[in-house]
């Protein structure tokens, strides 16, 4: 399990160095928990994903799903649909 301290918006070089590190261990198969609270961020690397709120599932699913839920993109994706690179 990953918690950043701060979001995956604010780079400099070690945030980016561990974040290549991720990206080989998820591409090896290996599960990986992120918490983070910039939405749009995280499903840029994510393949499945839940929203919480006050502790309570609110959403949960691919990322395609999350996407295309209007509940998500007003709430957290600003009522955009956000594309994955």
């Amino acid at each position: 399990m990953i918690q950043t301290g701060k979001d995956f918006s604010s780079y400099d070089e070690t945030l980016i160095s561990f974040c290549k590190n991720l990206l080989e261990i998820m591409h090896e198969g290996t599960t990986v928990l992120i918490l983070e609270q910039n939405v749009k961020q995280a499903l840029k690397i994510a393949d499945y994903g839940y929203v919480l709120e006050v502790g309570q599932i609110l959403h949960e699913g691919s990322v395609e799903t999350m996407l295309n839920d209007k509940r998500v993109k007003v709430a957290y994706l600003c009522g955009q649909k956000q594309a994955k690179p």
